[in-house]
């Protein structure tokens, strides 16, 4: 993408792509209800965005959202002077058995001809999200050969970066053995009371970018009651969401916050008008629970072999 006028900065891929720190995120309103946005909803949202200074946008095959995102720029990026290159587009691809290869081929046609190439894509999650079993001996098999596909797709240069969702350590370490392209991103579940300290600090040392979703822990009463919340709101006079926001942000973790109201698309990047200060980091630090403080109950990647 071009880097100019990006809000919030880049980060420099150890590929050589910028990508932006800030995003938006398109996934369902509601997983239980099967909920999608509809055009008109899509429209406002990404009309929002690009006037609000967002470049990046989160999306991925079990959003179902491909046609309705992509109608969306069509229509709204000549508005703003924008092409293609101006904006970063993350899918995220996940392993469907059996078959792994053939049926990653066709989510990333479809992706393509939506997006004409993407930007990045992440293997979704470290196995078959419908397998009860997480200690499948055939899992690691699974994400090698989904691996390679989207390796395959960037030296057609349908794919311009690749990476990963949800993925450990040990997964990671197990993929760097054998891929020609080392992972570039792992987008993680993250915010004070799931900080993942190994996992950031093992990221930084293999130079693979840290992305957070579900930043705002789902509104959780308990981490938004905290004391030290509280209070650090207060302090700032700003919202907690901001304050959450900025916790990310401030330690160079990208943020994809998710909205399909244009209003709060537009509150939420008021975030970068202050300045968290690292004591404040620190503080907020403390409220790591591990494991115990994830939100996203679709995810327990740690249990996955």
């Amino acid at each position: 993408m071009r880097p100019q006028h990006v809000l919030g900065g880049t980060f420099k891929l150890h590929d050589g792509q910028l990508m932006p720190l800030i995003g938006l995120g398109t996934s369902p309103k509601t997983w239980s209800t099967g909920w999608k946005w509809s055009q008109q909803e899509m429209d406002a949202a990404i009309n929002a965005a690009l006037e609000s200074g967002y470049r990046l946008f989160d999306t991925a095959h079990v959003y179902d959202n491909d046609d309705v995102l992509s109608n969306a720029f069509k229509r709204l990026l000549p508005k703003f002077n924008l092409t293609r290159e101006d904006i970063f587009v993350t899918t995220k691809v996940e392993i469907i058995i059996p078959n792994v290869q053939e049926n990653a081929r066709k989510i990333l046609d479809k992706s393509k001809q939506a997006f004409e190439y993407l930007d990045l894509v992440l293997v979704h999650y470290p196995k078959y999200w419908y397998m009860k079993e997480n200690d499948c001996k055939d899992n690691p098999v699974h994400r090698y050969e989904i691996y390679k596909v989207l390796e395959e797709y960037k030296d057609k240069g349908d794919i311009l970066s690749i990476g990963v969702s949800n993925f450990e350590p040990r997964h990671i370490e197990e993929l760097l053995q054998k891929v020609k392209y080392p992972p570039t991103v792992n987008q993680c579940e993250f915010h004070p009371h799931l900080c993942r300290p190994e996992l950031k600090k093992y990221c930084q040392e293999k130079g693979i970018f840290l992305q957070a979703h579900t930043s705002l822990a789902t509104n959780s009463e308990e981490l938004y009651n905290s004391p030290i919340i509280k209070e650090l709101s207060a302090k700032y006079s700003i919202s907690i969401q901001h304050l959450l926001l900025s916790f990310a942000f401030k330690q160079n973790v990208g943020v994809i916050p998710k909205s399909s109201n244009p209003e709060r698309i537009r509150e939420n990047i008021k975030f970068l008008d202050f300045d968290l200060s690292g004591e404040d980091i620190k503080e907020m630090l403390t409220l790591d629970k591990g494991f115990d403080g994830r939100y996203n109950t679709n995810c327990n990647q740690w249990d996955v072999l």
